[in-house]
């Protein structure tokens, strides 16, 4: 037997969640003569992004955007904000250097001090990131002439590229506005030759003196993406990340954060059972787990909820705005042939009463569970994020107040994989040959040709071709009858 082993490399490059959660505090002081009477709303907005990535950590900075609507002592509305920084860390054994895209969430907001002079707000902020993690396995790829060999095909993801970007969305607003809120929402995020190319919304939503109102802002860039071809796959995250007057005075400049990766679907063939019918082998067999990115994607959809004013609340005849909504994934999960995203949308209802002559508010809370037809089978693993695309609040009875919120939802799906391989094989003792002229072999339930083969010591060209009446997939209970030549011996 002509015994010469190649082996080979796959890298398999998995898609890993790692998470972390802290608490970032801030105090917010009114300025100089006025005094906090009534808080209406907290809103707490937070971004993140990645200061150093290395083998096993990610250094994280971000910042939580806070504003609170509040009466003064003279029932006036106002609003007042203040900007928190943290630092922090992931440790992960799954992030390698570079290839990391991250997500951050407000998940809730708490007062934890209120006075008139000043107030102390706390906010638990969740931030997760998906990493690739490259996991690297040498397999018996082939074994020389007489040896023969089964394979099977897996299925794995390589990452491409990991890319960054940012883009300067100008906004159009009148100059007299109160305050304006913004978020950016992805509409696509497409692979091209070279390039990915991302589409989105910058979405304001201003308080003048009198009305309030929403503009929606389209933006698309193409982001240099090395390796990137038009058939692989692109994911991101896009988030406001800084707003600013423009230099012409007919809005703000938002600068918008984009962070992405493309990964490409691969598979390899490794062997995983041999036999020789000359000698024995001693074979080393590997099974190793890893993930498979198999699909992402954006879209958007419509929840909606009523709130009833509890007892002693004036009743509501004007909604004035909704300040501090957010939208908060729960969980997602894969059916066949569907992904179900469950979560809820909070949001403050600012409104006018007739009946005091002054502003109240109320808190909403939307449960949902969104469902999307996509590419995916049950158990496999759905990660997402979301942001609110609109949100509006009508008045049906005074006591009863409707929200309704559309949610763009960003969506990542993979699927838990395990690969079984020979990483190593060698020869054995030599085998002695049959001495009979033929043999009889019953084929069990569930066998397959290889394993009749190894079974009778032939190879699966002679097991056919001795067996032409033989039809795959087999049964089980059928006869094989394996053909030795002999030699005859001479007669001394």
């Amino acid at each position: 037997m002509a015994f010469e082993p190649v082996y080979e490399v796959a890298a398999l490059d998995g898609l890993q969640k790692s998470s972390t959660q802290l608490v970032v505090e801030a105090k917010l002081v009114p300025p100089h003569g006025e005094e906090i009477n009534k808080v209406l709303g907290i809103s707490a907005v937070s971004t993140v992004s990645a200061t150093e990535v290395f083998s096993g950590e990610a250094r994280i900075k971000g910042k939580v955007d806070f504003r609170i609507t509040y009466l003064s002592a003279d029932n006036s509305l106002c609003y007042l904000e203040y900007t928190a920084s943290f630092a922090d860390k992931i440790n992960d054994d799954g992030i390698s250097g570079g290839n990391v895209c991250l997500f951050s969430k407000v998940i809730d907001t708490d007062i934890t001090s209120l006075a008139e002079a000043e107030m102390k707000l706390s906010s638990v902020v969740e931030i997760f990131l998906l990493a690739f993690t490259a996991k690297r396995i040498k397999y018996l790829s082939y074994g020389g002439d007489g040896l023969y060999t089964h394979r099977k095909d897996y299925d794995f993801t390589t990452c491409v590229c990991h890319f960054t970007a940012g883009a300067k969305v100008n906004v159009k607003m009148p100059p007299d506005v109160r305050y304006a809120e913004n978020r950016a929402v992805i509409s696509s995020c497409v692979a091209g030759d070279g390039m990915v190319t991302v589409s989105g919304d910058v979405i304001t939503d201003y308080m003048t003196d009198a009305e309030r109102l929403s503009v929606v802002t389209p933006f698309s860039v193409e982001i240099e993406a090395n390796g990137s071809k038009e058939d692989f796959m692109a994911c991101c995250n896009v988030f406001v990340e800084n707003t600013e007057v423009s230099s012409d005075a007919e809005g703000y400049d938002v600068d918008v954060a984009i962070c992405g990766f493309v990964s490409q679907s691969n598979s390899f063939s490794p062997v995983v059972d041999a036999f020789s019918l000359s000698n024995e082998l001693i074979k080393g067999e590997e099974t190793t787990e890893y993930s498979v990115l198999k699909n992402c994607f954006v879209f958007s959809d419509e929840v909606e909820g009523t709130v009833s004013l509890s007892a002693g609340m004036p009743l509501a005849d004007n909604i004035i705005s909704t300040p501090g909504f957010e939208v908060i994934v729960t969980g997602g999960y894969a059916l066949d042939g569907k992904a179900v995203i469950e979560g809820m949308v909070r949001l403050t209802a600012v409104y006018f009463s007739n009946e005091t002559s002054s502003e109240s508010s109320v808190n909403i809370e939307i449960p949902f569970s969104l469902t999307k037809r996509a590419d995916v089978t049950e158990g496999d693993e759905v990660t997402a994020t979301a942001e609110a695309e609109s949100v509006s609040c009508k008045i049906r009875r005074g006591s009863d107040i409707d929200a309704r919120a559309t949610v763009s939802v960003n969506v990542f799906v993979s699927k838990k994989c395990s690969a079984t391989y020979l990483s190593s094989i060698a020869e054995g003792d030599p085998i002695q040959s049959p001495s009979c002229a033929f043999s009889v072999h019953v084929i069990g339930k569930n066998e397959t040709i290889w394993d009749v083969s190894k079974a009778i010591g032939l190879s699966p060209e002679d097991v056919e071709k001795q067996n032409p009446q033989l039809k795959q997939p087999f049964v089980g209970g059928e006869r094989v009858v394996a053909y030795r030549r002999r030699e005859k011996s001479e007669r001394s």
